[in-house]
Order: C-alpha cells, then structure tokens, then sequence
C-alpha cells in the first residue's frame, strides 16, 4: 500500500478517503432520502441570512434561514431519557419547544463503541434514546443547541 510509504503515515489515526466513493455515496444517500445532499451542503455552506425581506417568497424565506443554521452537537438531557423515550418524540420536541431540528443521534453501546444514527426509525435499535446519547442538531447558535 503506497500509503505506508509516507512517513508522517500514522495507521491509527490518519485515514485515506476516496472523493470518488464519497460522491457516489452522497448520491446513493440522495436517492433514498430525497434533500439530503441540499441539507449536507447548505451544512458545510454556512450562510448567513441577514437580510429579511417581507418581498421575499415565503418558501425561499424559509429554505435561507434553514441554510443559515449550523450543526452543534449536545449529549441529551435525562428529559430525553425518561421522559421522551425515541428519537421521534425527541425531534418533535425540539422542533415545537425549542425551534431547533434534531436529526440524528449518536448511541453509546455497551461495549463503549459510538454508533451514529441518522434519523433513526422504529426499526433502528438506536431508535430509543438511552443515557449518554448525543443529539446532532441544527440550530441558530450553541446555546440554542444546549438548552
């Protein structure tokens, strides 16, 4: 493997990816989630949306300020663990209560491996949340992704 001759090469902590499969997967992604390369590059983007227009189209209103939020990354409260329960309960509270979007999960297994879970279904075993679950949102600023 060419890559071991570098010799800043670490194995344990470098990793090598391929642009051309990471394309393809976005496109595959893209295919059985309709959006999801638009969410996916409005995140990397990072746009501002500091002009308010009332002249404005209600949809391109809202399209720009959803493509002005940024992803933030909390581990959940026990709220979410007792009292909320599954992913989907847990994304409908953020959205409703606190105007953020929550879309996905990373699971802490037993065996201390992480595990993320894009919007997960009632299929998922992470569907359910447990302690130590992080919640991936997209928010306005931090401190709306902590509250």
């Amino acid at each position: 493997m060419h890559l071991m001759n570098i010799p800043a090469w670490n194995n344990n902590t470098d990793e090598a990816v391929c642009i051309a499969e990471l394309k393809l997967g976005l496109i595959a992604e893209s295919c059985l989630n309709p959006g999801f390369s638009t969410m996916i590059a409005n995140i990397f983007a990072m746009r501002s949306d500091t002009e308010s227009s009332p002249s404005r189209f209600i949809w391109l209103q809202e399209y720009l300020r959803g493509a002005s939020l940024e992803m933030y990354t909390e581990t959940l409260s026990n709220y979410f663990v007792h009292d909320l329960k599954n992913f989907s309960e847990a994304a409908r509270f953020c959205l409703v209560e606190l105007d953020i979007l929550l879309f996905a999960i990373e699971v802490c297994e037993e065996n201390g491996q992480r595990r993320l879970a894009i919007n997960p279904d009632r299929t998922s075993k992470y569907y359910r949340i447990a302690k130590r679950t992080r919640g991936f949102f997209l928010a306005g600023s931090s401190e709306e992704a902590s509250r």
